[in-house]
């Protein structure tokens, strides 16, 4: 479910970086101000242009609130709202409404990994990917199809677990 709030993001969470940008928006690492399973989490920021993009994510976050997989980020909350001037600046991104869904971070991209990791554990490979298979066989028996699946989309939980 959805919340409408005002300037939840600028009391509720301490932005530390950008973790990455793209065309819809930006992933933050922030730490939560109140109670969070996690002391640091992902905050990620889309940009609502249009109704049918408003639309769009909504479908996105009903689906995501039913997810429940240790391959998959848990998706913790999601609101939207208006960002101030100020809340703009703390991102350094200037776009005005913001979707942002809060959730479970993990401590790097797969994309990441392999730039750092010229040499590779074909057991640890093996056992990723397995995880990558299982975590999409799950999103499809939900009706869910990833589209968009790629190293950068793949995060490095630990050593022995990535999520999509």
């Amino acid at each position: 479910m959805i919340n409408f709030c005002s300037n939840y993001f600028l009391t509720g969470f301490s932005p530390e970086k950008v973790i990455g940008i793209g065309t819809f928006g930006c992933v933050l690492k922030v730490k939560h101000r109140a109670y969070c399973l996690y002391s640091t989490c992902a905050l990620k920021m889309i940009s609502l242009k249009s109704r049918v993009e408003l639309e769009k994510t909504l479908d996105e976050v009903s689906r995501m609130e039913r997810l429940s997989h240790p391959g998959i980020v848990r998706y913790q909350n999601a609101w939207l709202e208006n960002l101030s001037e100020e809340g703009k600046r703390s991102v350094a991104k200037s776009v005005s409404n913001f979707e942002e869904y809060f959730h479970q971070l993990c401590n790097e991209s797969l994309a990441e990994w392999r730039s750092r990791n010229p040499y590779r554990d074909l057991d640890q490979m093996k056992s990723w990917f397995q995880h990558i298979i299982t975590a999409l066989e799950y999103i499809h028996s939900q009706n869910i199809f990833h589209r968009d699946l790629k190293p950068s989309n793949i995060l490095v939980a630990s050593e022995k677990v990535v999520k999509i």
